[in-house]
């Protein structure tokens, strides 16, 4: 079943948001050019990318800050991302889930591997660098 394009960003966010707390971070920078770049090299890396046409990532059309702005006024998202300040919060909706629970209840909807997520949010991580990222 093919996804609409905002069912492809609720997914990504989601699924980063996930990711993002797996490895215990608490922050990603709003820095436009800094969070553009970054996501950009790790999107090209995800071997899962094909499977969201609607992300784009091509200079001047990336998608990833329209993504995490609007994951926090989604209907029915189970994670998401609020900004504070100058970072990027990931959070999830459900009291009583911990990431690998988004993880999973991807991979049941979309067939996404739990592990693409941690993988995607690493490489996003290691080339933010320590500077644009704020852990625990």
């Amino acid at each position: 079943m093919t996804m609409t394009k905002a069912t492809q960003e609720t997914v990504v966010g989601e699924g980063l948001a996930a990711g993002c707390l797996k490895h215990g971070v608490t922050g990603i920078t709003s820095s436009s050019i800094v969070l553009d770049g970054a996501f950009r090299r790790a999107w090209s890396a995800f071997p899962m990318a094909g499977h969201f046409p609607a992300v784009r990532t091509t200079l001047g059309r990336e998608t990833i800050r329209l993504i995490l702005a609007a994951s926090a006024r989604r209907r029915g998202h189970v994670a998401g991302w609020q900004q504070d300040r100058a970072w990027w919060a990931p959070y999830i909706t459900q009291s009583d889930w911990t990431p690998d629970d988004v993880t999973e209840h991807l991979a049941e909807l979309h067939g996404i591997p739990e592990s693409a997520w941690s993988d995607l949010a690493k490489a996003l991580i290691d080339d933010l660098g320590d500077r644009y990222v704020r852990r625990g």
